[in-house]
């Protein structure tokens, strides 16, 4: 990770990002607008969301002052604004600081939040291990790199009934590894 960045508003980290990643984070909420009405047939049982790679919850384009939610903040807060908000918001990072900030801002907002730090590698069996097989989860893997998402990172979540993807990968990075 680069120098951390820190915001005048919460004196927490903010992660610097490129424009694009703003229309990432677009399409995440949306996805996540569009599914709310799957989302509400589960609230009996859990419908939680999943972030290996949280960051510390807030972004900031290079070369702007202006902080922006990053993936777990921003996909909280349009489920919340729908009332039909995830049961829990699990994330995790090999960066303390960052997990620590991810999970001050979102509890802050009302989520009930799971946090870890390890690898996504390491820690994807735990989380996928305590979440209600007949649920509907939502796991997003956005790595900083393509290689930081190995195959195993999926593998414990496959057997969950109802579980979609979004896994983001960056065409520099795959372009690169080709």
């Amino acid at each position: 990770m680069s120098e951390d960045i820190i915001d005048s508003v919460d004196g927490l980290p903010v992660m610097e990002i490129r424009e694009w990643a703003r229309e990432k984070h677009a399409y995440l909420t949306k996805y996540i607008d569009a599914c709310r009405h799957v989302r509400k047939q589960f609230t009996s049982a859990t419908c939680e969301f999943v972030d290996l790679y949280c960051g510390p919850g807030k972004v900031m384009v290079k070369g702007s002052v202006e902080t922006h939610d990053g993936g777990a903040l921003s996909s909280w807060q349009i489920a919340a604004d729908k009332n039909i908000p995830f049961s829990l918001i699990n994330i995790s990072d090999t960066d303390e600081s960052y997990v620590s900030a991810c999970r001050q801002r979102l509890e802050k907002r009302g989520a009930m939040v799971s946090a870890r730090v390890g690898s996504a590698e390491t820690l994807a069996a735990k989380v996928a291990g305590k979440l209600n097989r007949h649920g509907f989860h939502l796991v997003y893997l956005d790595p900083y790199n393509t290689s930081e998402l190995p195959f195993e990172v999926f593998k414990p979540f496959l057997h969950l009934k109802h579980v979609d993807f979004i896994v983001h990968f960056s065409n520099n990075h795959v372009q690169r590894n080709l």
